[in-house]
């Protein structure tokens, strides 16, 4: 069996916006914050992205996580579809592909904390292709860690027919790459997040592209 592990923003579709935002009122409800720090979120987990939005204010994300989360989801579902996010080229086509193939197990390898991955694939309507499988951004700050939570969830489900030298990570950063390396995976990147080739290639991905509409081009690999 083949595993595919996406990362969602930038790899299967863009939210133009709609997260941050979600922090913001978020931020200001719980804490009376307006002005938020300029913080670097590409490629990065929830938990680590709310670690540095918190520390100028001396305050603890471990302390408030939970009401923080909580609060920061019921926003982004209002949040998504006030702003022009879209699915990215390619993708439903070759999700269409994958899941037809039954020798393919599809799992998300995401920054976002599990609800809010949730909310963003159910706003794109890409939640028939996912069944909940992955590593998510809850509790760790560090990319490696939300892989392997990945493929400890895909190996539990599928004990018998997974194959960790059949692993694959799809994203657009360099930190899906490193990840995709923790975990002895294969990685595939694409231009459609922000970086460009030159950028990741120096992490010497697998193959790089610079989206995913050529399907044959991704199979091809994915089989290899």
């Amino acid at each position: 069996m083949i595993t595919v592990l996406f990362d969602i923003d930038g790899t299967l579709l863009r939210a133009r916006g709609a997260g941050l935002a979600a922090i913001q009122q978020t931020m200001q409800e719980m804490f009376g914050v307006s002005d938020l720090p300029q913080v670097s979120v590409h490629g990065r987990t929830d938990c680590g992205i709310l670690q540095d939005f918190f520390k100028p204010f001396g305050l603890s994300f471990e302390e408030h996580r939970d009401a923080f989360l909580e609060s920061y989801c019921r926003h982004l579902r209002g949040r998504l579809p006030e702003f022009p996010g879209h699915v990215l080229p390619g993708v439903v086509a070759l999700l269409e592909r994958l899941a037809g193939d039954e020798n393919m197990a599809l799992g998300l390898v995401t920054g976002n904390c599990r609800k809010a991955a949730q909310l963003k694939i159910e706003h794109f309507e890409l939640t028939p292709y996912f069944c909940g499988l992955g590593g998510y951004g809850d509790n760790s700050a560090n990319r490696d860690d939300v892989a392997r939570d990945a493929v400890r969830a895909v190996r539990n489900r599928w004990p018998e027919r997974y194959d960790p030298s059949h692993v694959w990570v799809i994203g657009d950063t360099v930190n899906d790459i490193t990840c995709a390396r923790a975990i002895s995976a294969k990685a595939m990147v694409v231009e459609t997040g922000g970086c460009t080739a030159e950028e990741l290639k120096l992490e010497s991905p697998d193959i790089c592209l610079p989206n995913l509409t050529d399907i044959e081009i991704v199979l091809e690999a994915l089989r290899s």
